[in-house]
């Protein structure tokens, strides 16, 4: 069983509901597949908001009484990422319209994998793309993040490629930095 719960490194306003939903609480019984559970729930917590880098790490040790464990959950957020704003290109043969509705990120939004994830989706469920592929990539230059790349066959049936490259761009840091 568990007989205490830590978790340290929250700062949310929304510590308590997060830590109400937890898998593992006192009185539970004890598995690595409750850790687990709590793992993914708060990183998902965390990477919707806005903080792609958080991370999470715990520890177990045994408890005051016989078959009991003392978890300890430890949380970095890292900073906080926003979207400066969004570019879309390379739409040779599928048009604009089609497309925006399912581009969910905005300029000012957290930087969120989950909507990352929503978005490619969306894309795909379009039925114009054989693939969509959605992936952060930093350009140190102008600290840019290309998010999809699709391609469509024509309907010959060779393949045409048509990609979709949507660029965040996040603020530039401070002078002095």
């Amino acid at each position: 069983l568990v007989s205490s719960l830590n978790v340290d490194g929250i700062t949310r306003p929304d510590k308590s509901t997060i830590l109400a939903l937890l898998a593992s609480s006192p009185g539970q019984p004890f598995s690595d597949t409750s850790v687990a559970m709590d793992r993914d729930y708060i990183l998902t917590v965390y990477q919707s908001a806005g903080h792609p880098d958080a991370t999470f790490d715990w520890r177990g040790a045994p408890g005051p009484g016989p078959h009991e464990m003392t978890l300890n959950y430890t949380v970095v957020e890292g900073p906080p990422r926003y979207v400066r704003d969004v570019l879309i290109s390379g739409l040779h043969t599928t048009r604009q319209r089609l497309v925006d509705p399912n581009i969910l990120l905005k300029a000012g939004d957290p930087l969120a994998w989950t909507q990352m994830g929503v978005m490619q989706r969306r894309l795909y469920n379009l039925g114009v793309f054989d693939k969509v592929d959605m992936a952060i990539q930093v350009r140190l230059a102008d600290r840019a993040f290309s998010l999809a790349n699709t391609s469509s066959r024509a309907s010959s049936g060779r393949s045409r490629s048509t990609s979709l490259d949507v660029a965040r761009r996040l603020p530039r840091p401070p002078l002095g930095l």
